[in-house]
């Protein structure tokens, strides 16, 4: 179903809830073939303290001009509001402009809305018992359907896999004793990058809320997305990184 935009372009107060959802068949192109951009939204709504989301998303002020923006795209994501009598809903575009769409009208501060939601999200969950999940994470490309949630104070994963391309793709999934490591260690902090010189590899995981994410690591030191402009890592601590280093890998190096 198409979203039906606020009338006159403002939300309503009183929303009861407020939905990540998939806008599906948005394509952008990588080398002159289209590369799908749908994201694993998450299973849970936002109910709490929804007001606050709808007022950032009034707050936006009109683009002067014509949108041009350098860099990648990314997924649109619909933000789907319910009320007793209707749903409303604005689209965030997730790419290098970052901006809302109330309703043929570009406005800025699409990426203040998408942390506070995030933000909530999160704080929310604290709250509530977490479903029950039947849900692995895996290397293969193009399918993993990550969380478009910002994850920097915690993960909470249930399962994860370092992966490592090469010429063939080699996992190595991490036991009780790592996802426990990884959990009590993980805090994402404001670091450059320590360049391309080192093995590269990739950890995704699950949360416990059946939110996949993948993150890319050079030297054990992991890009965390969605936080932009802020460039977030995470480095594991030298235990960790001894014990990831030396899980088995299937199928193993040649």
């Amino acid at each position: 179903m198409a979203p039906q935009f606020p009338p006159g372009g403002l939300l309503p107060a009183g929303a009861t809830q407020v939905r990540i959802c998939n806008l599906r068949g948005d394509r952008w192109t990588i080398r002159g073939r289209p590369v799908e951009q749908d994201f694993g939204a998450p299973r849970d709504a936002l109910t709490t303290n929804v007001d606050r989301v709808v007022d950032l998303v009034n707050a936006g002020t009109e683009a002067q001009g014509e949108l041009i923006c350098a860099g990648v795209g990314g997924p649109t994501q619909v933000l789907w509001f319910s009320y007793p009598e209707t749903d409303l809903a604005v689209t965030f575009h997730d790419g290098a402009c970052e901006d809302l769409d109330r309703g043929g009208t570009a406005v800025t501060g699409g990426d203040a809305v998408a942390a506070e939601l995030s933000r909530l999200l999160w704080e929310q969950r604290t709250t509530r018992a977490p479903p029950t999940l039947n849900v692995r994470a895996d290397c293969s490309s193009g399918q993993n359907r990550d969380t478009p949630l910002i994850l920097d104070e915690r993960v909470d994963a249930v399962d994860a896999v370092i992966c490592e391309y090469t010429a063939d793709v080699h996992q190595a999934r991490l036991g009780p004793d790592e996802l426990a490591a990884l959990n009590a260690e993980f805090h994402a902090e404001e670091h450059s990058s320590p360049g391309p010189a080192c093995e590269t590899r990739m950890l995704r995981g699950v949360t416990v809320w059946g939110d996949r994410f993948s993150w890319f690591g050079s030297c054990w030191d992991f890009e965390i997305p969605g936080a932009y402009p802020r460039d977030l890592r995470w480095q594991p601590g030298p235990q960790l990184r001894a014990a990831l280093d030396s899980l088995p890998l299937d199928p193993p190096r040649r």
